[in-house]
């Protein structure tokens, strides 16, 4: 038979041929189990057309293309962000009920007209139970709640988008705190995606970056407003929640929902419900130590008020003995010198009484004895009066000696050198503050410092007795 008698067909009839069987063959929709390879939405018309695919062992056996018009997505997306917490998006497994679809221009496809968000739900919590598991076996589930943070975590490091309601919430409280309590936070800003599937790598650059500045910080916050639990599946990953855990600060978490707790959370070293919740639990951490510094103020200054009347007393007392002490001695050296020069006079003049009667011959000899007495006797005067002076300047040098002592020690006492080295004296109506229960709401206080005074209001009072 010659080409020209061979029967043939048109491509179009091949088609159209195979489009009426398609139609006779699968006459009702099917509820059928895939992963969606590639979304491929198109914002501008509103039309979905996802790569839909199933694999064995990562390998495509199967694979087709699927149609979603723009109003069936619309409901399929809503219900599915609702019940999943998810949109749809590449990479997830999806129940759908669709029609087997052919046209001769366009091709197969599977018309989508309904997904079941529950089914891609549990395998999403499958993935979150697979990374748990995984961390369990890695020991790395308290490594973050084994961190020891600083005494006043004031400099925090944060991942956040910059426009993020969360994000103004937060830092908004800590202005507020900065203001009224005086707290001194320093924060800076690390932006990233925190949600979709550009958040993992976002959040590990920005935890990659503050890891090389870690001495600049007390902790990381990871952080965003609102949103409830549309898009959290990125705090599930492995990846990310691992690099959380073995992170070298506290990480905490404050992503903005009430239930289902994601993994990140779970390891992170603090998490919230809210950022605002995270900055609270901030502030209440630096006001409990600041109130703790202002009663340790207080104590010190009692105390420090004591020991300068107790040692004022005790040099006050210390003078008075020691004056009366050298009055007695000085007193009690010249009545000895008095008697000394007495008894010589008295025995000089007995002795050269009796000497001259008994020698009556010999004047000169005796007179001349008599002198070399009298000049004997006055060395041992002068000699007792050059010891009485010399002990008596030693101990008024040592009574000296013992008077600066204790002069320096008052010095140090001094408030002014106590302010120098660091504490503060809070007075209202001129009066010293030694308990929280003296003031009240609105009270204008004086805070003296050593270079000057600040003035402030109380906007806040804590009381540890109340504790």
């Amino acid at each position: 038979m010659s080409s020209t008698q061979k029967q043939s067909f048109s491509l179009y009839q091949v088609c159209e041929d195979i489009q009426l069987s398609l139609e006779k063959r699968y006459k009702y929709g099917y509820w059928i189990k895939a992963e969606i390879n590639k979304l491929n939405h198109y914002t501008r018309s509103g039309h979905c057309y996802p790569e839909l695919v199933e694999k064995k062992s990562s390998k495509i056996i199967a694979q087709i293309r699927g149609v979603i018009w723009k109003a069936d997505f619309e409901r399929i997306d809503q219900k599915f962000k609702k019940i999943a917490g998810e949109p749809l998006k590449d990479d997830i497994k999806i129940l759908f009920f669709a029609y087997v679809d052919y046209h001769p221009q366009y091709g197969l496809s599977l018309k989508i007209r309904d997904i079941d968000p529950n089914y891609t739900m549990g395998d999403l919590l499958q993935a979150k139970q697979d990374t748990l598991a995984r961390l369990q076996q890695d020991g790395l589930i308290n490594r973050q709640k084994q961190l020891q943070l600083p005494l006043l975590p004031k400099r925090i490091a944060i991942i956040s988008v910059e426009t993020s309601k969360g994000y103004a919430d937060f830092i908004n409280i800590l202005e507020q705190a900065q203001m009224q309590e005086n707290l001194g936070f320093f924060c800076h800003l690390f932006p990233a995606i925190l949600q979709g599937d550009r958040a993992v790598k976002t959040i590990i650059n920005q935890l990659n970056y503050i890891k090389k500045v870690k001495h600049h910080f007390d902790l990381v916050a990871i952080i965003r407003g609102g949103g409830g639990e549309v898009g959290l599946s990125c705090f599930n990953d492995y990846q990310l929640s691992k690099k959380i855990a073995e992170f070298p600060l506290p990480v905490f978490t404050g992503i903005g929902h009430s239930t289902n707790q994601t993994v990140a959370e779970t390891l992170s070293y603090y998490y919230a419900i809210t950022p605002t919740k995270i900055a609270e639990y901030l502030i209440r951490i630096l006001l409990d130590q600041k109130s703790s510094i202002v009663e340790l103020a207080t104590k010190l200054h009692r105390n420090t008020t004591n020991v300068i009347n107790q040692n004022q007393s005790r040099l006050a007392d210390a003078k008075q003995k020691t004056h009366q002490s050298a009055k007695y001695q000085l007193k009690e050296q010249k009545h000895l010198n008095q008697k000394l020069q007495k008894n010589i006079h008295i025995l000089s003049s007995f002795r050269i009484k009796s000497q001259k009667e008994k020698l009556q011959d010999f004047p000169h000899k005796i007179l001349t004895i008599t002198n070399k007495l009298v000049n004997q006797q006055s060395l041992v005067v002068n000699e007792n009066k050059n010891q009485l002076h010399k002990y008596t300047q030693k101990l008024l040098i040592q009574q000296k000696n013992e008077m600066d002592s204790i002069r320096k020690s008052i010095h140090l006492l001094k408030p002014e050198q106590v302010l120098k080295r660091g504490y503060s004296i809070t007075r209202v109506n001129g009066k010293a503050v030694t308990h929280a229960q003296f003031l009240n709401k609105g009270d204008l206080i004086e805070t003296q410092l050593y270079n000057g005074n600040v003035t402030s209001n109380v906007n806040k009072i804590k009381n540890k007795n109340n504790e």
